[in-house]
């Protein structure tokens, strides 16, 4: 089995005050030891589990002991708060990257820690998953999804990542001009798409779309 999560944020005090209500905890020991416990008896020794980032504060020892207890074959996309050393990789991950692409049944699932706005196939449908916002990020944009420990409050396995795919697609560039529905005047006055930089003839409705976005004349 392979599974996604991200922003454990062990040994990080402050994250119970950020997230109370995610992390009901009275301290950092017991949150700890109830995420350990819990992946423990799901994540089986040969099991993959991507962690996009930030899977504690900073690198202490007692970090590094504790993710040495973690089932599984671990596989780490670096995030903000994660300083390990290149030995200290190579021993807990199986595989340390700063991004990476997972493919898996025709799909690809784009991994970084931070949340992109265009990743590669999206306007095909393929999907983007990334940690660092905590469930607080107010722009959606279709197939891109948070897979932080805050959200779901568990490791989400690939088959259900996959299930979360959804028909819209991400325009390509992120132009979010419609297709044509009426014909152009080609004498009209035209104005340039501020972010796929064409320009549209004014009474177009691709030119009427480019207001919610941002326009300037040719």
């Amino acid at each position: 089995m392979i599974y996604f999560t991200s922003d454990l944020h062990f040994y990080h005090v402050n994250i119970l005050k950020y997230n109370p209500d995610e992390r009901p905890f009275d301290n950092v020991l017991d949150m700890n030891e109830h995420i350990v416990d819990y992946w423990n008896k799901l994540v089986k020794p040969n099991d993959e589990v991507y962690i996009l980032g930030d899977v504690g504060v900073g690198r202490s020892t007692k970090l590094i002991n504790l993710v040495k207890t973690l089932n599984g074959r671990l596989h780490l996309i670096r995030g903000n708060h994660d300083h390990f050393k290149k030995p200290e990789e190579e021993e807990l991950f199986e595989t340390v990257r700063d991004y990476r692409v997972v493919h898996h049944n025709k799909k690809k699932i784009v991994c970084f820690h931070f949340p992109i706005e265009e990743w590669d196939g999206c306007y095909k449908g393929h999907l983007h998953l990334h940690g660092h916002c905590h469930g607080n990020l107010e722009r959606k944009l279709p197939n891109r999804f948070d897979i932080g420990w805050d959200v779901h409050k568990r490791l989400i396995p690939i088959d259900e990542v996959l299930s979360w795919e959804v028909d819209e697609r991400v325009p390509h560039h992120g132009c979010t001009d419609p297709v044509e529905e009426k014909p152009i005047d080609i004498n009209s006055p035209l104005v340039r798409c501020s972010q796929c930089n064409l320009l549209w003839p004014e009474n177009s409705d691709q030119a009427i779309s480019i207001h919610n976005h941002g326009k300037c004349t040719s």
